[in-house]
């Protein structure tokens, strides 16, 4: 990213850390840097797309640490903006980081970790905030409980209950195929069993009778996730996934309502 590396030789950032290291971040305008010897992951930006996402980030955090009795002071080190500029450090959380496009037979109980956590903390209601792009990324596994990290796409329109664990369910299912370019038909079976627990514990059918369509339609109309699919459409895998496989999942819902 130009606008980064001008951005360092101009201002003469100098971090007092010994260890550092540069993480590549996808179209996001905002640079993230680990800081070994700390321990913090330091995100920070002088554009101002960058800082808005920054921002929404800190925002974030603090309504999911309310939710689940999670202290943010914990989790936030320090967060300030000045002068077209914000920095963001977050304290490293341990835990276990799975790989999404790994086929769903391997993570599912982890998956299952995750949907009882979401029913578990965030009560039902008509619309509540979203995350946004819920995956497997996304989440940091601790022996007990978990952490939902990467609060980007927060802020935006309040969807209906369910939209970020039935999003993340089709992820589970998605990803692994999108990655290989195959059908794991173990995984649809688990897919289809999870789906009806979101049914059972009252996810809208609205999400549940025609996902794609559903997740791509308030992607598209909501003014924070649009510029994050605006800058590329592989942010958010719905928009990836190919029509033939979508049809095939949405024939294996359909028997669900029959």
């Amino acid at each position: 990213m130009t606008i980064f590396k001008n951005f360092f030789q101009s201002k003469n950032l100098n971090f007092p850390f010994k260890k550092k290291i540069k993480i590549n971040i996808h179209k996001n305008y905002y640079e993230l840097i680990y800081l070994k010897n700390k321990k913090i992951y330091k995100k920070l930006s002088y554009n101002t797309e960058g800082i808005k996402k920054i921002i929404k980030e800190r925002d974030g955090i603090i309504w999911y640490c309310k939710k689940t009795d999670y202290k943010n002071s914990k989790i936030i080190k320090n967060f300030k903006t000045e002068n077209n500029y914000a920095e963001l450090d977050l304290i490293e959380i341990k835990g276990k980081k799975l790989k999404s496009w790994d086929p769903l037979v391997k993570n599912i109980n982890y998956v299952n970790r995750l949907i009882n956590f979401y029913f578990l903390k965030f009560m039902k209601t008509k619309k509540m905030e979203i995350h946004g792009d819920l995956t497997l990324d996304n989440i940091i596994f601790k022996k007990r409980g978990l952490f939902i990290i990467d609060w980007e796409y927060f802020g935006g329109k309040k969807k209906l209950w369910g939209y970020d664990v039935a999003y993340f369910v089709l992820s589970s299912l998605c990803l692994p195929y999108i990655c290989h370019k195959k059908i794991f038909p173990k995984d649809e079976i688990l897919f289809i069993n999870l789906w009806k627990k979101l049914q059972k514990n009252g996810v809208s059918k609205k999400i549940l009778s025609n996902p794609f369509e559903y997740f791509e339609k308030e992607i598209k109309h909501d003014s924070i996730l649009k510029k994050g699919y605006l800058i590329s459409k592989s942010k958010f895998f719905p928009f990836i996934t190919n029509f033939k496989y979508k049809i095939r999942i949405k024939k294996l819902i359909n028997k669900i309502y029959e």
